[in-house]
């Protein structure tokens, strides 16, 4: 049976994600993305119409995880939660979604080359898929610390809370090293997750001068 087309479009975006990955976007050619991929030449272009758009599409892949944390935002019971409970879910979903889903080690790769060279694709998949996130947890962090703080704070604050995260995803190599096998296997991602809540929380609580939300950190 031969392979259907969303197959042949699954193996080009693993196919060019490899390749962006370890070389960059203006390395990697297309010739050799559809090689790896085991598709005809032509296929980029059927698929995807140019390398660019191919491109995109490798980042959307690479994100599509935020569409697991949208769910649960939009359930009932994240409805019902308070803004400290809320920041509590939206922390351990990133941590679960990063530490926890066996992403494949282009996904990271992929991720810092654009940070550090950042494309026209990968901002539009920014304003797609990242801010309506970003927009969230601003909104919860306001609700926790009170419309008065300044908005560059809130964004501060939001930037901190997920850089904690980032962290333990991006520099996993380097904790462990320095922690130790022993100290560092024994993390879960509820520890981890729980962790970075309740630091984020007594660091909320300095920022806002609000001492009790320490006290509500387990409410």
């Amino acid at each position: 049976m031969p392979p259907s087309s969303d197959d042949t479009r699954t193996r080009l975006v693993e196919a060019a994600g490899l390749m962006f990955a370890d070389k960059g976007f203006d390395a990697a050619g297309v010739r050799e993305i559809c090689h790896e991929a085991k598709a005809n030449v032509a296929a980029i272009k059927y698929y995807f119409g140019d390398k660019r758009s191919l491109y995109k599409a490798v980042l959307e892949h690479v994100h599509v995880c935020k569409e697991n944390l949208g769910q649960v935002m939009a359930s009932e019971e994240w409805q019902a939660q308070t803004p400290l409970q809320q920041l509590k879910s939206f922390i351990l979903e990133m941590v679960k979604e990063h530490l926890a889903s066996q992403k494949p080690a282009w996904h990271l790769e992929i991720m810092l080359w654009e940070m550090t060279r950042p494309t026209p694709e990968g901002k539009e998949v920014i304003e797609l898929q990242l801010r309506p996130m970003a927009t969230h947890l601003k909104k919860i962090l306001m609700q926790i610390v009170g419309d008065d703080i300044p908005e560059e704070t809130i964004w501060k604050c939001g930037f901190s809370i997920v850089g904690q995260v980032l962290f333990y995803y991006v520099h996993q190599a380097i904790a462990r090293q320095l922690a130790g096998d022993t100290i560092y296997n024994q993390l879960t991602v509820e520890q981890i997750a729980s962790h970075i809540y309740r630091f984020s929380v007594a660091g909320l609580a300095t920022v806002a001068n609000r001492p009790e939300l320490v006290t509500q950190i387990d409410s």
